[in-house]
């Protein structure tokens, strides 16, 4: 199970390192939802595998081995894409514990794309794509003055 898991971490960091080539804070934000939603669609099987694997795997005591709901590093990521954002002036102003609530969303609304995509044969990821992308550019535009 772990090389179940380690293998798809690996496949989705090298689907995925292509966004640190864009130029903006929005344009790497709409990269980071457009890559996470295209390799779930892409990995749909081996995403709902890991899923499972991670949300249920426990060690000799009980506790969860993958799943840790404390740490924060799944959204560092995001985090520094919203910092980057305000320093290049194309973000609003978002506040340290905004951020980290702006980034656990983002991050709960693409894991939430993958348990859709199991459940519902219909689910429409490109509609669901630019809905989100949609809704993240406006929650980070900057107002007019």
């Amino acid at each position: 199970m772990h090389n179940i898991v380690e293998d798809l971490y690996l496949k989705g960091a090298s689907f995925m390192s292509e966004i640190a080539s864009e130029p903006t804070a929005s344009n790497m934000l709409r990269r980071y939802i457009e890559t996470n939603l295209q390799f779930i669609l892409t990995h749909k099987q081996h995403v709902a595998a890991v899923a499972e694997i991670v949300m249920n795997v426990r060690d000799e005591e009980g506790k969860l081995i993958y799943h840790q709901p404390a740490d924060n590093a799944i959204y560092a990521s995001l985090i520094e894409i919203l910092q980057w954002g305000q320093e290049d002036g194309s973000f609003r102003p978002i506040l340290p514990a905004s951020a980290q609530v702006l980034a656990m969303t983002i991050r709960s609304a693409i894991d939430l794309a993958s348990q859709q995509l199991v459940a519902n044969p219909d689910f429409n990821m490109k509609e669901y794509t630019k809905e989100l992308i949609q809704l993240f550019e406006a929650a980070t535009r900057k107002s007019p003055i």
